[in-house]
């Protein structure tokens, strides 16, 4: 299985990273467009998943939220983020593969 992950990419670089790995238009779009709800779709045979991680900011007393997008295949992961350090793809990457068989 290959992993990519992407920290806050532009529009072009959702766009060719998808056409190399064959995911549908729409589910683009909706990465492309920030501010999604918390879901899980599918789209053939990708997932597509939208998470929203919250980290307590102590010194502040507040919560911040992140966003960050995964795209799941048969062979592939793919994520992108932005927001706080709780959605990098790279600490997401370590905890799915920690996880996997």
């Amino acid at each position: 299985m290959g992993w990519i992950g992407l920290y806050r990419p532009d529009a072009s670089e959702v766009r060719s990273v998808a056409a190399e790995l064959g995911i549908h238009d729409l589910a683009v779009e909706d990465t492309i467009t920030a501010h999604q709800r918390p879901r899980l779709e599918r789209y053939g045979d990708v997932l597509f998943t939208v998470l929203r991680p919250a980290r307590y900011i102590e010194v502040d007393e507040r919560v911040e939220f992140g966003e960050l997008h995964v795209f799941t295949g048969a062979d592939f992961g793919r994520a992108s983020g932005a927001g706080t350090t709780a959605s990098e793809p790279a600490g997401s990457r370590k905890t799915l593969t920690r996880t996997s068989p």
